[in-house]
């Protein structure tokens, strides 16, 4: 009987408290003061963004050097594939570096203040291209690492001479390489192009004299403040073009915002794809360091 009366007692206590701490923490997380909401984010920014560059440097500098001496074909194809992972990772050992020195050194307490300045910056733009680049690159080369060491494994049993690194094999090494490096380099720029701003343009942000918006605008709401103001619409969905043109016609620029008057949160500057990227970089970064 003790033992269920110390259950009841302590499963009661722990749902109780622990729902507690959960409606506290949600409260919380509405007052954010920085880009990370835990200085243990910023750390492990810090700590692990600076050995990544370090290291992946380092591992570029090595692997250069060997590429030289490599005399048989897997050899070559092995140190061109680390290569190629040991610069994506350094870039996004860069970027986990520069989101650490934004937030501690730039932004300190104000972040929230600078959000939506900083979500539609180019800096915000620039820095989630060169992850998903670095990400991207990555992945293509591990998989090609993967598939000539899947190969080598098959190929152990027998026992023919290792190849020599042709000059065909160098070439298709080249070539290669060039392929992963274009593909990372547009999968990573594609979000950003205005032609395809309808596919990945979260929403507006407007300036702070234009009262009638506060923070980001999406599509459904700039859709439904141009129904109100214009009456009934051919097209339910408006492109972004078109919601650009409406919107500038419907106040005034007395002030000569320019192009401060709306300015565009783009792909990188979803909250969502940051902490994606964020989390996703701690982890890939953390095994290329292992």
């Amino acid at each position: 009987g003790l033992y269920r009366f110390f259950a009841w007692f302590i499963g009661s206590f722990a749902v109780i408290l622990n729902l507690e701490s959960m409606i506290r923490s949600l409260k919380k997380l509405r007052h954010c003061e920085k880009a990370f909401q835990r200085g243990l984010y910023r750390f492990f920014a810090w700590f692990i963004g600076s050995f990544a560059v370090i290291l992946n440097l380092e591992s570029m500098i090595r692997s250069l050097k060997k590429l030289k001496h490599c005399e048989k074909a897997f050899q070559l194809s092995n140190r061109a594939m680390i290569l190629l992972i040991s610069i994506g990772d350094f870039c996004a050992g860069v970027y986990l570096l520069a989101i650490a020195v934004f937030d501690t050194i730039f932004f300190r307490k104000s972040y929230c203040t600078h959000q939506f300045s900083w979500l539609t910056s180019l800096n915000c733009a620039v820095l989630g291209c060169l992850n998903t680049f670095g990400s991207q690159l990555s992945v293509f080369s591990m998989t090609s690492l993967s598939i000539c060491r899947l190969h080598g494994i098959g190929t152990a049993n027998t026992y023919s001479t290792p190849k020599a690194a042709s000059v065909s094999t160098k070439v298709f090494l080249c070539l290669q390489s060039f392929f992963f490096i274009f593909t990372a380099l547009t999968i990573a720029v594609t979000p950003l192009l205005n032609d395809l701003e309808d596919y990945f343009v979260n929403g507006l942000t407007y300036h702070d004299s234009i009262a009638l918006f506060i923070g980001m605008v999406d599509k459904r709401m700039n859709t439904k403040a141009l129904s109100a103001t214009y009456g009934r619409m051919k097209d339910e969905v408006l492109s972004w073009e078109l919601i650009n043109k409406m919107m500038y016609q419907l106040f005034s620029h007395e002030y000569n915002l320019g192009s401060g008057f709306q300015r565009r949160v783009h792909f990188y500057g979803n909250d969502g794809v940051c902490l994606f990227i964020f989390t996703a970089m701690m982890g890939s970064v953390c095994s290329s360091i292992l």
